[in-house]
């Protein structure tokens, strides 16, 4: 109850001495979970422990009989840090593949492996970024209607495992990123882990520029897989790339502040009810500027350079117009949940206007009208 009290946030000692004074000088019971309740644990009459640490058993073991309920239900730390790398998020890292499907490098087997490798370590790298990021999160997850079920939130995995896997994770992306692709990736990458830092610390609890963070950090993707492969890439892939991102970063905030609006704020975020139709306005503003760009691309000298048949492109501009619209359609609905990105791989529709989109542009490149080009 103490805990639950608003404003207060006690542990240890702290939260001893305010339970002894709710209890009046009285004998207490007390429940908890984590090492910060050895003090309290000590103190009570009777003991409760629930997935309890080492030092608690302990206590236990040496006083089973002022010992009231022992529950140990957590799953094996492997599976639930497995869990909390999220996997199933690596496909947002395919971004670093990108360079080398609009540069056409898919067919030197050396490019395509440098792009493997760089997916590889971008996706452990994200991996500790999830971990930080869950941990740096744990009460505002626990408020969260479905974050609450993640391993830290729930209290299935401790947060010093947490902490050496990903300083293990971020050493290991690190040095394969310099030895087994190259110093210009291993710099991006050292560029990308410092923005995430940044962000998981300090500025996803400030508004708007906690979007454009978001917008960079997956644009530094693609710049990764350019440098991992050794291409330039276009101001046009790096301007539609830029808005697109922000575009799906202001859906994401949308989302939340939406599914937020009965509790009057977005935990850990600057952002409140108010803010909802601003929030929609700037990301739907966001994707037409994309759609901008990619017309302008369409029209422009560099396309006609590289595809066989630069007119056939226009057929991805109808399919990137319906996906963009009916993705805020989604979102206005109610029926995209929290991260967009992950909607994308989830949703049928989504996939296939993917799938359309990338045989266009190789299509594109190869077949010219009366033939296939050289």
């Amino acid at each position: 109850m103490l805990a639950s009290e608003p404003g207060r946030n006690l542990k240890g000692a702290a939260k001893l001495e305010a339970i002894r004074e709710f209890a009046g000088g009285d004998d207490f019971e007390y429940l908890g979970d984590t090492t910060a309740d050895m003090p309290i644990w000590q103190a009570a009459a009777k003991r409760g422990f629930v997935n309890a640490p080492g030092p608690a058993q302990a206590l236990h073991a040496a006083e089973p009989d002022r010992t009231s309920l022992h529950v140990e239900d957590r799953k094996p730390a492997f599976g639930q840090l497995l869990k909390a790398m999220r996997p199933h998020q690596w496909a947002k890292n395919g971004l670093v593949m990108l360079p080398l499907l609009f540069s056409h490098s898919y067919g030197d087997p050396a490019a395509v492996m440098a792009a493997f490798a760089a997916f590889l370590i971008f996706s452990l790298c994200a991996s500790a970024v999830y971990l930080i990021n869950d941990m740096v999160d744990i009460d505002a997850d626990r408020a969260h209607a479905k974050k609450r079920f993640r391993p830290f939130a729930a209290g299935r995995l401790a947060p010093v495992t947490g902490v050496m896997a990903a300083v293990g994770l971020f050493t290991f992306a690190i040095l394969a990123a310099f030895l087994a692709v190259g110093t210009l990736f291993g710099l991006v990458l050292l560029a990308y882990i410092a923005l995430t830092t940044a962000y998981s610390f300090f500025l996803k609890q400030r508004a708007t520029i906690d979007v454009v963070l978001l917008a960079m950090l997956f644009t530094i993707r693609i710049i990764a897989g350019a440098a991992a492969i050794g291409v330039e890439l276009t101001p046009w892939l790096l301007n539609f790339a830029l808005f697109f991102f922000l575009s799906l970063a202001y859906m994401k905030r949308y989302i939340e502040i939406s599914r937020s609006a009965a509790t009057g704020k977005v935990p850990s975020r600057d952002y409140s009810p108010e803010d909802l139709g601003t929030v929609q306005a700037f990301g739907i503003a966001n994707g037409t500027a994309s759609l901008l760009m990619l017309a302008l691309y369409l029209n422009s000298q560099t396309a006609s350079e590289q595809y066989a048949s630069p007119t056939l492109l226009w057929l991805s501009f109808p399919v990137m117009v319906f996906w963009i619209y009916r993705a805020w359609m989604g979102a206005s609905r109610g029926l995209i949940d929290d991260d967009p990105v992950v909607y994308v791989l989830k949703d049928r529709t989504s996939l296939m206007a993917v799938g359309i989109v990338l045989t266009i542009v190789i299509g594109a490149r190869y077949i010219a009208f009366g033939g296939i080009a050289p």
